[in-house]
């Protein structure tokens, strides 16, 4: 009998307890209903942002890609120029705005070296875009250590180009690229120490002579010899 009084005890409490739980429900069960739609649609949110920014960035990646090897076959067309133009001006991923930037201040400072008939006009039009375009890597994405060093390297050789060349601003952007240690891996350090190097060979002073040479003098006459003469009428 006790234990099937325990037993019906226990039933009761249980009816209780989910008697609770269905009145609970009843009451906030709307607003219970709002807040699993409400996760649901953060969780669904929180993918499809994810899944964006790994498209826009593939995408943004295949386009610089595309337009780097436009750049390599044909060289700075206005069209090539266009498409990088377009990547250095988009939000969505930093680091290709910067190599995309670098990429226009190398197409117009090929533009200055190049041969042909070039004005003054042109050839200071010219210099002014390419380190507008590398100034702009430096100023806006100091972040981006490989885009900054090759804004860097690009820079010191409009320095070199100028006339007369800039030797010392020149050699002041080879060394903070030399001196970056994250780009022990990348050729760009490479080639500014390949730089450096060669201007320090240029700067480096000629050795004088501490003594002045020995010169051997030749007599200017040669010492007369005496003649001998025989008295006349002897």
């Amino acid at each position: 009998m006790k234990a099937k009084r325990r037993h019906e005890l226990q039933h009761n409490v249980l009816d209780a307890e989910l008697g609770k739980i269905v009145e609970f429900f009843k009451k906030r069960g709307s607003l219970i209903a709002w807040g699993i739609l409400v996760a649901a649609l953060v969780v669904f949110l929180i993918i499809y942002v994810r899944g964006r920014g790994v498209r826009v960035a593939e995408t943004l990646q295949a386009n610089y890609d595309r337009w780097t090897i436009e750049y390599r076959n044909q060289g700075g067309t206005d069209k090539v120029l266009e498409g990088f133009q377009t990547l250095a001006e988009q939000t969505d991923d930093e680091r290709i705005a910067a190599l995309a930037s670098v990429r226009i201040g190398d197409i117009y400072a090929t533009k200055l070296r190049a041969g042909g008939p070039r004005s003054d006009s042109e050839r200071a039009a010219f210099h002014t875009q390419a380190k507008t375009y590398y100034e702009r890597v430096l100023s806006q994405f100091p972040d981006q250590t490989l885009a900054v060093a090759k804004s860097r390297f690009g820079l010191a050789k409009l320095a070199e180009s100028q006339t007369p060349p800039d030797i010392e601003t020149a050699r002041s952007y080879y060394r903070k690229i030399v001196a970056t240690q994250q780009l022990l891996a990348q050729p760009v350090m490479a080639e500014a120490q390949g730089s450096l190097d060669r201007l320090e060979e240029i700067l480096e002073p000629i050795p004088m002579a501490t003594t002045a040479p020995v010169v051997e003098t030749q007599p200017a006459s040669q010492p007369a010899t005496a003649s001998t003469s025989l008295p006349a009428g002897k």
